[in-house]
């Protein structure tokens, strides 16, 4: 089944006149372009100017049908955007395949970034479903992207070991937060944790 939440997840940008959320509404963009007929949670911006009261929407993400058929059921879409104080940069999760320049074979939740100048996408995270477990228990994952304010520092959470990309193993797959450099694409684990404390053994990426 398919939860029906019209809009959900919602950040805004420092200036006040953007603001990024997650929605699975066929109805925010008139016309054929805006349709959303499967339902999927999209990735949107609205934009509305200071002293204005009427926003524009623009749709981020255009991704298919989540079905059986497909592996994996796809339940979470693209979703948990952020974004930085001039609205320039935009990050979220999606378990998706086929946003441009993704590559998400498992169909994991992986930290996706959003240039709303150039309009392509740019992909932090890489982990496969092989990378996340500890003997047959699935421990990996990737949440809660946070944009600074200048868009330079991505900060998240992960249960993958991202070395050697990272400056710090986390070979037991404990919930940690990582920074992200955006001009960079290099990845510093901040938190060094041991055992699995204070995160669920499993949560559902893969449906």
């Amino acid at each position: 089944f398919h939860v029906i939440e019209p809009a959900t997840i919602v950040a805004i940008s420092g200036d006040g006149t953007k603001i990024v959320f997650s929605s699975n509404s066929g109805t925010l963009i008139a016309g054929e372009a805006g349709r959303n007929d499967d339902g999927n949670q999209e990735i949107y911006l609205a934009t509305l100017p200071l002293n204005s009261t009427t926003p524009s929407f623009q749709r981020l993400t255009n991704t298919t049908a989540s079905t059986p058929a497909n592996a994996q059921v796809e339940v979470f879409d693209n979703y948990t955007p952020t974004i930085n104080f001039n609205g320039s940069l935009i990050a979220f999760v999606t378990n998706r395949k086929e946003l441009s320049g993704v590559t998400n074979p498992d169909a994991l939740g992986q930290i996706v970034l959003y240039s709303a100048t150039t309009g392509q996408f740019t992909q932090v995270t890489t982990k496969n479903q092989a990378d996340g477990m500890d003997g047959f228990v699935f421990k990996g994952f990737n949440s809660n992207p946070q944009l600074s304010g200048n868009g330079n520092v991505l900060a998240f959470i992960s249960g993958f070991d991202h070395a050697p990309t990272a400056s710090v193993n986390n070979k037991d797959f404990n919930g940690e937060i990582f920074l992200y450099d955006v001009a960079a694409k290099t990845i510093t684990q901040v938190t060094a944790t041991t055992g699995f404390a204070g995160f669920p053994a499993r949560i559902s990426q893969i449906g």
